[in-house]
């Protein structure tokens, strides 16, 4: 993306006035060596960008990276940890392709589809609770979470 934006500034001739401060480089790995994780944003946002993870097999952060999308390893296990980081560093790494399509889920208009879906399946439910002897149009029941995009 950061190519892109170079590519789009120099096309407009903008290079004195426009600074793209941030990562100019691409992480080898990410690594999220939680105790406790409901949900890591960090390695969804990694995950997006091609980015190996490497995590602990906790909570949510178990299922983020489950099914081929990064390398999982025993909580407070530093030894485990540094050998999974030392293969990733090697080569030994998951493709990209599971994991952008799992982080997906989570750009915002997917985001914003699942809260509409939502929305109207309580506006549904509280018209039937109204009136109860009426047939209130039928909502779509929202969209649940998944360990693969739809």
């Amino acid at each position: 993306m950061r190519q892109a934006l170079v590519r789009l500034v120099r096309a407009r001739g903008l290079q004195t006035v426009v600074r793209l401060p941030g990562w100019s480089y691409k992480p080898s790995v990410h690594v999220v060596p939680s105790r406790e994780e409901s949900w890591s944003q960090s390695a969804v946002v990694a995950l997006g960008l091609g980015v190996p993870v490497v995590g602990t097999a906790v909570d949510g952060l178990a299922r983020t990276l489950s099914n081929g999308r990064g390398v999982l390893v025993a909580p407070d296990d530093p030894h485990a940890l540094a050998a999974a980081l030392s293969r990733v560093l090697g080569g030994e790494r998951p493709g990209p392709g599971p994991g952008r399509a799992y982080a997906r889920q989570f750009t915002p208009g997917a985001a914003a589809a699942v809260y509409i879906g939502a929305y109207r399946h309580l506006l549904a439910s509280r018209a039937r609770l109204r009136h109860p002897g009426t047939a209130a149009t039928p909502a779509a029941s929202p969209p649940a979470a998944t360990d693969t995009p739809a």
